[in-house]
């Protein structure tokens, strides 16, 4: 456990940025939708 311990932190680092863009990408996908309904 202690080495994936040692490898979450800078696995975490690239998660966070992933994870960032996908929320991101995800607002902007909602945003158009329901701009495009209006």
């Amino acid at each position: 456990m202690s080495k994936k311990e040692k490898k979450q932190p800078q696995l975490s680092l690239k998660e966070k940025r992933k994870l960032k863009q996908e929320k991101a990408a995800e607002k902007g996908v909602v945003k158009a939708r329901k701009s495009s309904r209006k």
